[in-house]
């Protein structure tokens, strides 16, 4: 008897996907979707990491940059204040120079006179009208008065803007009501100083209210024919003869040569201006 080995039918695996259709795609899709989520997921991580790390970079070098020219503003800002108020201060030394030297003259009209032509500044200002607005600059006395007042407070000699008084409008100024704005007591406190000190008052002057200076006007770059403030910083020195006084010697600086000192400034700028703008922050 002879056995036959049994045949088993054979596989056809080039039709394999056709017994399940959804298979190929079932299996490619998972892998797919494998790969890209193994692959990608580490991209995307390091992606925002670095995005989010640019973003801190660049937030803290803008922080940085602000920072210094912040800075570099303030500087200078501070370096104009500080040439400013040194020129300031030289100025104002030559005053006290001057309020020693007439102080040491012998009182004369024309010796007073003398020194008050000898002592003349320039002002650069605005002029014209609110619609046609111009500028000059002027020569102008940098004392608006000086005086010499006698130990009793009378006035004795009196220069006014380059022009001596007559004896009839002299006052005593021993009573603040006389003073040229009737509430000075520069002749009650020199009096009482020691030889060779000074007295120096605040800035004096009769207020301009914001409608006299505005005038029609709604801001104070445009008012240009508003009323100006006129004002006097007053200093004063005792004068003293053979130890008794004698009297009291007087300068009545012109605010206005003050402000040319900042009138013009335009902040971090070598360029100057007439009259400065609020808009500029120049404070």
């Amino acid at each position: 008897m002879i056995l036959k080995k049994r045949q088993e039918p054979a596989q056809d695996f080039t039709n394999i996907w056709s017994y399940h259709p959804n298979a190929r795609f079932g299996i490619f899709r998972k892998v797919l979707i494998s790969f890209l989520i193994i692959s990608l997921t580490p991209i995307i991580l390091l992606g925002l990491y670095f995005l989010n790390t640019l973003t801190s970079v660049g937030d803290e070098m803008a922080e940085k940059t602000t920072t210094t020219v912040n800075r570099k503003i303030q500087d200078g800002l501070e370096l104009q204040a500080v040439l400013t108020a040194k020129s300031l201060k030289v100025f104002l030394q030559q005053c006290e120079q001057d309020l020693i030297q007439i102080r040491d003259m012998e009182p004369s009209a024309g010796k007073y006179m003398q020194f008050s032509r000898r002592n003349n500044r320039e002002i650069w200002k605005r002029s014209g009208t609110n619609k046609n607005p111009g500028e000059q600059r002027l020569q102008i006395p940098l004392y608006k008065e000086i005086s010499f007042v006698d130990a009793e407070g009378m006035e004795r000699i009196k220069i006014v803007n380059n022009r001596v008084l007559p004896r009839a409008m002299l006052k005593n100024v021993n009573f603040p009501q006389n003073t040229t704005y009737k509430a000075e007591t520069y002749f009650q406190q020199t009096k009482k100083l020691k030889k060779n000190e000074i007295y120096v008052s605040h800035l004096v002057g009769y207020h301009v209210n914001k409608k006299e200076q505005l005038g029609l006007a709604k801001r104070v770059e445009d008012a240009v024919e508003g009323k100006e403030y006129d004002g006097v910083i007053r200093m004063a020195a005792p004068v003293y003869k053979n130890g008794r006084l004698k009297g009291i010697v007087a300068l009545g600086l012109d605010h206005r040569h003050l402000m040319e000192f900042t009138q013009h400034i335009l902040p971090n700028q070598k360029m100057t201006t007439v009259f400065p703008s609020y808009m500029s922050g120049n404070y």
